[in-house]
């Protein structure tokens, strides 16, 4: 590794010496710029051997070497810029405009992750310009392609060549060669814009949706023309994505502008523009929700809500589901007689789909509305059930019997999302909860108490073991996912036991010499009869510490379990012994060993 590592740093200082030692580009500094005598024009340049001048302007990233070109024009057309690096070359390009005295700076960038970068810039009539491509401090030289163009202006431009359009519209429009007046409203510091108008004979809210492609980062801006006047209704950069979204209440017989802007800096590049009425919101109390279930679509620019009418009873309970596999739905219930979603009251709330249960009080009963709305802005399915609830869905739950076992089926995509159980204890005692799950679901038990905290509960495989004092407790199993599963319950308590065990009927026993002795296993209370408990033996080995011996596995009958054991060297043995249980009597094990003592000549 050391060696690799010693051959890189050996070839970089080779490169770096190489560069060095280069004739420095024949455009190395402003003097001798490289001509762009007519556009478009494109070079390939290089940054090996390039130096820096003292008299260089400095951009925002510091630079060890500039190559230069230059730019002469007639008319006032928008320069525009394209840089694409090759290899490992970091760089800088900027933008500058020759005055009498010095330069002027007007726009510096940096190449990206990709080696790339583009800018475009107002040009005047009979300017002059440079163009710097520069190398980033502590970058490898290397070559790169540069573009330089002045394509003609879009045909709307500006504010009086603004495009007409007819809601809803749908157009593909492009900022190169775009300028910017900076007499007219700007949604922040750009270097161009085109226009866009409509009217709009309706009053409601109009959407506007940017999708610029490319390297472009714009801005999305609406403006209400009043006389000569412009009025800010929204303005929004785009994100990473190149997206950009705004929705406005719009007057009847407004007039409107909508002005797509290139940010200073940013490449120019073409775009989407979508300008259309959303659908009116939903009103309540809803189409009727037939079958107890309806499969749609929100939108949060376009189709923000739906509605669903469903009727319920006082006193009895309902369960609802909203499943979406996407972002983000909820879902509000509302109240009969509700007027305006707005204004009314919210009954129950369901954030970003899921389950939950409702029981109208003594003031409820009748026509309820579902609402499904979402504030995504992309169109998010769903689907939404409604039930009655039945005995396995709200308290008390379905009744489990001591030793028996319940099959039944959950699903995160439908209404029946979980199952309610409920048993007793009378002492307390030891439970196991044994649950087996088949399908692609995936079933999550808890417990619960009377007043609903849950009990934690431990795992063992398909095994859940818990020690409960006396009283009622409830297993609801839960669709974790949006996956079907089957499962098979079941239960079994037992008496909670306590297992000692002694030698010859002591705790610590002791013989002179090698001789059978008797081991028990005491295990209470008398319904551990017939189980089954392991007596272990182990010695202790001075060099080794404690070693395994013999093993008995005796039936307890009653509340003992007894058997016959000769040492066969003298020393120290430790006896324990633990209980598997039975259908009755939970398992234990015993807190401290019994110890046998052979050969000693004296113990106390």
């Amino acid at each position: 590794m050391k060696k690799v590592l010693w051959l890189l740093a050996t070839a970089a200082v080779l490169v770096l010496a190489a560069s060095a030692a280069a004739e420095p580009p024949s455009n190395d500094n402003q003097a001798a710029a490289a001509p762009a005598t007519s556009l478009p024009a494109a070079f390939d340049g290089t940054t090996v051997g390039a130096t820096a001048e003292r008299i260089d302007p400095q951009c925002e990233w510091p630079m060890s070497g500039t190559v230069w070109y230059s730019v002469s024009r007639s008319d006032d057309l928008t320069i525009v810029v394209g840089f694409q690096a090759h290899g490992e070359l970091d760089a800088v390009v900027g933008a500058f405009q020759v005055v009498k005295n010095g330069l002027k700076s007007l726009v510096c960038v940096a190449s990206d992750a990709h080696g790339k970068a583009g800018f475009s810039f107002q040009g005047a009539k009979d300017g002059r310009y440079l163009i710097l491509v520069g190398q980033r401090s502590n970058s490898v030289p290397g070559t790169f392609h540069l573009t330089i163009q002045a394509p003609p202006r879009p045909a709307n431009d500006d504010r009086a060549g603004a495009r007409v359009l007819s809601l809803p519209a749908s157009v593909n429009g492009t900022t190169l060669g775009a300028s910017v007046d900076p007499a007219t409203p700007q949604c922040g510091d750009l270097a161009g814009d085109v226009w866009y108008r409509f009217t709009r004979n309706v009053q409601g809210d109009v959407v506007l949706a940017l999708r610029a492609r490319g390297d472009l980062d714009g801005t999305l801006a609406v403006y209400r023309q009043v006389r000569s006047q412009l009025i800010k209704e929204g303005c929004q950069e785009t994100d990473s994505h190149g997206r950009a979204d705004l929705t406005f209440g719009a007057e009847k017989g407004g007039r409107y502008l909508i002005v797509v802007g290139q940010r200073f800096g940013s490449a120019p590049g073409s775009f989407g523009l979508r300008a259309f009425a959303p659908e009116p919101p939903a009103q309540p109390p809803g189409q009727l929700l037939r079958h107890g279930v309806a499969h749609a679509t929100v939108n949060g620019l376009t189709d923000r809500d739906d509605a669903y009418a469903v009727h319920m009873e006082q006193g009895r309970s309902y369960r609802f589901n909203l499943f979406t596999p996407r972002d983000c739905v909820d879902l509000a219930l509302y109240p009969p007689r509700t007027r305006s979603f707005s204004t009314s009251e919210i009954l129950l709330r369901v954030r970003c789909g899921g389950y939950a249960l409702f029981t109208p009080g003594p003031d409820g009963g009748g026509t309820y509305s579902i609402r499904v709305l979402t504030d995504e802005e992309s169109t998010q399915p769903y689907t939404v059930w409604f039930a009655a609830a039945g005995p396995d869905d709200v308290g008390p739950g379905l009744p489990m019997a001591n030793g028996a076992s319940y099959r039944g089926a959950v699903n995160g995509a439908s209404i029946d999302v979980q199952d309610l159980y409920r048993f007793d204890v009378l002492s307390r005692s030891d439970v196991d909860l044994h649950l087996h799950v088949t399908g692609r679901g995936t079933v999550r038990p808890t417990l619960l108490t009377e007043n609903r905290p849950s009990i934690a509960i431990r795992p063992i495989r398909d095994l859940f073991r818990v020690r409960l004092d006396p009283g009622r407790y409830y297993v609801r199993l839960a669709a974790e996912d949006r996956g079907a599963a089957r499962y098979r319950l079941g239960l079994l308590i037992r008496e909670i036991t306590v297992t000692t065990v002694t030698v010859n009927g002591e705790r610590k026993a002791s013989i002179d010499t090698a001789q059978p002795v008797t081991l028990t296993a005491h295990v209470n209370p008398a319904s551990a009869t017939g189980g089954i408990v392991r007596i272990q033996v182990n010695y202790h080995d001075p060099l080794q510490g404690w070693v395994f011996v013999q093993q008995f596995r005796p039936r307890v009958a009653g509340t003992e379990a007894t058997v016959r054991f000769v040492p066969r060297r003298v020393g120290q043995y430790s006896v324990r012994a633990a209980f598997f249980g039975n259908h009755a009597a939970s398992p234990s094990e015993t807190d401290r060993a019994a110890r046998l003592f052979v050969g000693f000549p004296t113990h106390s």
